[in-house]
């Protein structure tokens, strides 16, 4: 033969992992000088060590010709009979073998198999339990614990919880300072959610061995499971420090960290993360927007930059978190020529467009330059409303309205469920002097959304404004109160209405409630004082007419007034010129 010093290795192997069976066989074969039944099973067993068990069947069945009452061979043909699915012959091998009583506890593991297959649980337990109670006598607590763990996987199976927390702790009593199980207690603990029993086993389990990943994990993920983050992350720590050094693990310490907004302990375990997988693409990009966040901009800038030149996908994205890190430092034109990278097919495109025309118009002073990047944008995305909306609010800064309004009015149609672009088209007609136009469209908005506060606010206070349809106003702005009962805006139309109504003291009370909300605001102030000089206190109406231009003088320090504004500044000094304060209530 061949190779033999290979087959002698073989032999070798197959009799140091059968050791009782194969001295058994050897014995009797001496015995009875049945070499030719030695010979099968020996290639019996090494078929079964290659997982052949038809092969391994075929050569045991030869054996036993040669030697019949071996129960060895009887549990071998056994266990190849199951392993081919085939129990009811495999049954009548084992039930041979039990008319006495064996010893044996690999005879117990298969009758617990055969019990498996044939869906006879009681006979499954049954037989487990005596294979334990051997491996025990004999001292091997190891053995048994794997035949504990299989009963109970067995019973967890068929949904006999109660049976097999049973069995552990029935098991945990003969031997206390077994981990495993106190692990395997805590998994089955945590399949009926039962969370303190679960944590309890968890807990006893790292007692006894210290930095037990397994058990960390799992009690781990119960203290998370009930909010107490802090607790989970120590248990996490403390594994790690005992040498776990598991990727999973310190993901969910990273995790934690970001829930906790500790973003340098986040980093810290990410650069750990990072040394394991160090091709690990989307924790890079973590990595480098932590860094981002912390204002280590060139650290960030040095991951994403890195970042770029290696990966092969993701790069709109890494440009535009590189735009965005030169915009946050004031490098607008290194900003926008990232920005300007992103192509039109990108899932990036439109926000970065925008990202330009807000630099170019707000950060440079470009904003003709910004209007065209907009419509450059518009044409490559026609399907984009924010695109569409942002271009029309730069034309209406730029004084613009017309065309503002006429591609509104185009875009309407396009995007005819679009509440944001019928509201804005709404404003700018209004501002236009389109009264009836605006009102129709702000209606056209309810009808889409009868739940939109802002165009039931519109309507409503365009009525009170012209003093029409109060009753109207009224209900329309008591719905939009209720739907933004924080909006000062809003609080103050309802106001207005009120006064506008002659009910001064409901006035009153929502028009503070109104400045308190939104302080400072030259419209809602000028409403409130109005209201107090109609309520007879001229003193405080004068008080407050005082304040709209002292704030104004402040705000114009920084910045001219809007014309709205500057309007309501000339208003207010003819109200304090012609208010009489000689003899106030």
């Amino acid at each position: 033969m061949k190779n033999s010093k290979k087959w002698e290795a073989v032999v070798i192997l197959t009799l140091a992992l059968f050791p009782s069976w194969a001295i058994k066989a050897t014995n009797e074969n001496r015995e009875s000088s049945k070499a030719s039944g030695y010979y099968h099973f020996l290639v019996g067993a090494i078929a079964s060590l290659d997982n052949d068990a038809k092969t391994a069947l075929d050569h045991f069945q030869m054996a036993s010709e040669n030697d019949p009452n071996t129960e060895a061979l009887s549990l071998r043909e056994a266990e190849e009979l199951l392993n081919l699915n085939r129990p009811t012959e495999a049954k009548v091998l084992l039930n041979k073998v039990a008319k006495v009583e064996s010893k044996d506890p690999d005879f117990y593991l298969l009758q617990a198999r055969l019990g498996s297959q044939m869906s006879d649980l009681k006979l499954s337990i049954k037989s487990l339990d005596q294979a334990i109670a051997l491996y025990m006598e004999r001292g091997n607590s190891l053995k048994a614990r794997e035949m504990v763990l299989t009963k109970v996987a067995m019973l967890a199976d068929n949904h006999e919880y109660a049976q097999s927390v049973a069995a552990l702790e029935k098991f945990l009593k003969q031997e206390p300072d077994d981990e495993i199980s106190y692990y395997f207690l805590g998994k089955i603990h945590t399949i009926f959610q039962n969370r303190v029993a679960a944590k309890k086993a968890f807990r006893k389990a790292i007692a006894l061995r210290p930095g037990f990943l397994a058990a960390s994990k799992s009690l781990g993920l119960q203290l998370e499971l009930d909010g107490k983050l802090d607790e989970a992350c120590a248990v996490y720590q403390d594994a790690l420090r005992g040498g776990a050094n598991d990727e999973e693990l310190i993901q969910k310490l990273i995790n934690i960290s970001l829930i906790n907004d500790n973003y340098v302990g986040a980093l810290d375990y990410l650069k750990q993360y990072l040394m394991l997988r160090p091709d690990d693409f989307q924790n890079q990009m973590r990595a480098g927007l932590i860094n981002y966040k912390l204002k280590n901009y060139s650290e960030a800038q040095e991951i994403f930059e890195e970042t770029l030149k290696t990966q092969t996908s993701g790069q709109d994205r890494i440009l535009f978190y590189l735009a965005s890190l030169h915009e946050e430092q004031n490098h607008f034109e290194q900003a926008v020529v990232y920005f300007k990278k992103i192509g039109s097919t990108s899932e990036y495109f439109a926000e970065s467009s925008l990202q330009i025309a807000n630099i170019l118009f707000y950060k440079m002073d470009k904003a003709n330059e910004a209007i065209s990047t907009l419509k450059e944008a518009v044409d490559q995305k026609p399907d984009n409303a924010d695109l569409v909306l942002a271009l029309a609010g730069f034309k209406e800064q730029k004084k613009q309205l017309p065309e503002a309004i006429q591609l509104l009015r185009k875009a309407s149609e396009k995007f005819e469920d679009n509440e944001k672009i019928s509201f804005m088209l709404g404003s700018l007609l209004d501002r236009e002097g389109d009264f009836d136009g605006s009102i129709k469209v702000m209606r056209k908005v309810l009808a889409s959304n009868m739940n939109n506060a802002h165009a039931l606010n519109h309507i409503g206070y365009s009525y009170a404004e012209r003093g029409i349809n109060l009753d109207e106003a009224e209900a329309l702005l008591k719905r939009a109160v209720q739907l933004a009962p924080d909006n000062g805006f809003i609080i103050d139309s309802l106001g207005w209405t009120y006064f506008q109504e002659t009910k001064y003291k409901k006035a009153k009370q929502l028009l503070e409630k109104a400045d308190k909300l939104n302080p400072n605001q030259p419209v809602i102030l000028e409403h409130l004082a109005d209201t107090y000089q109609k309520c007879g206190n001229k003193q405080q109406a004068l008080e407050v007419y005082k304040r709209i231009m002292r704030t104004s003088v402040e705000k114009d320090a920084k910045a001219p007034a809007d014309p709205e504004t500057q309007i309501v500044h000339e208003r207010v000094r003819e109200k304090m010129a012609q208010l009489d304060t000689t003899n106030p209530n």
